[in-house]
Order: C-alpha cells, then structure tokens, then sequence
C-alpha cells in the first residue's frame, strides 16, 4: 500500500469518525449528514479500500540490492603426502600422524598397503610427521620425517630432529616420507590416537 492511500484512508476514518462524535456528544454544534452524505462517504472508503487491496494482491516487489549474506567459509587447509618405509622386508599397518607443533593438534590417516600416504583438508600451520604402527606388539617404536631423513638415512645422518612441516592454503607438499626408525627412544611424541 502507497503512503498517499494509507493517509487519505486514515484522513477519511478521521474526518468520518470526527464528524460521528461530534454529533453524538453535541449535536448542537455539527450538523448531522443528510443521508446521502452518509452513504457517498461510504461508497467512497468502500472505493478506496477496494483499490488498496487489489493493490496489495497484484503489486509485485521490487528487489533490492542488499549486502550479501555471509555464509561458512571452509578454514584455510593444505595438504601432506608422503611413502613410509619400514626397517624390514614389508610395511606392516601404519597410522601417520601430522601433529601440530603449536597446538598439539593432530591429523592422522592409515597405510595399509603399499606405504603410500596422504593427510588432507590439514589446517593452516606447522606440523611434524610421525608414523606409528597400529599393531605395538610387533615394533613399539615409530618412524618420524627427521633431518636424518633428509640426509638420506645414512651411518653419517645422526640428527633426528624432527622436521617442521610449514602447511599453506591450498598446498599440496609432497614427499614428507616419515622413514627414521632408527631415532633413540622418546625422540618422538607418543601416539596421539592411543
């Protein structure tokens, strides 16, 4: 409804109901409508709230523009591949864990077959690489990606310090091999998943 009709029909309630009163609380003062006065103010509200509504039913709104609705947006996330070795003749069952070096917060997926690995969707930040076997009874050791790792796991490569793993939106950093077993014990967390 426009803001013109809306204030003659409430102009014409009020002159109306003005007009009413008037002549219930002192008729000496306002005369009271002939007839036919009443009935063409009738006929005219009755015209104007049939317009209003016919109006109402058959005006179409118009769009406006607005800002846009903000709506979830997915957390900035790379991701880490690798392979995994083991110190003897097959891969057992393998979890590789990407622990954040900050937060302590892990990702972790498993190797079954052939070694190979992938972590996606891992959060923006700084990781290490860890493999652990699933079966602890067999080797109760783990396998990080270290510097040793990096020198090609040689007598001479006795740094195993762990690697830090800087993850970026939208990167896919490839060949973290999480293959130095041969760290002394407690150089690596333990198993976050245990």
């Amino acid at each position: 409804m426009g803001d013109k009709s809306f204030k003659i029909i409430l102009l014409s309630i009020l002159l109306t109901s003005t007009s009413v009163m008037c002549s219930i609380f002192n008729p000496s003062i306002t005369p009271t409508p002939a007839p036919e006065q009443k009935q063409a103010t009738i006929n005219s509200l009755q015209l104007t709230v049939s317009a209003i509504e016919k109006t109402a039913v058959t005006q179409t709104p118009v769009p406006t523009i607005g800002r846009a609705i903000s709506t979830m947006v997915k957390p900035a996330a790379g991701s880490i591949s690798g392979k995994v070795s083991f110190p003897s003749e097959s891969v057992p069952p393998l979890r590789i864990v990407a622990i954040n070096a900050v937060t302590g917060e892990f990702y972790s997926t498993e190797v079954i077959d052939n070694g190979v690995y992938e972590l996606i969707d891992v959060p923006v930040g700084t990781y290490h690489v860890i493999a652990y076997p699933r079966d602890k009874s067999s080797f109760a050791g783990s396998g990080g990606y270290t510097r040793a790792v990096i020198c090609g796991l040689s007598v001479n490569c006795v740094d195993h310090l762990l690697v830090d793993i800087e993850v970026h939106d939208g990167e896919k950093i490839s060949e973290i091999n999480p293959a130095d077993w041969y760290a002394p014990e407690g150089s690596f967390p333990p198993d976050p998943v245990q």
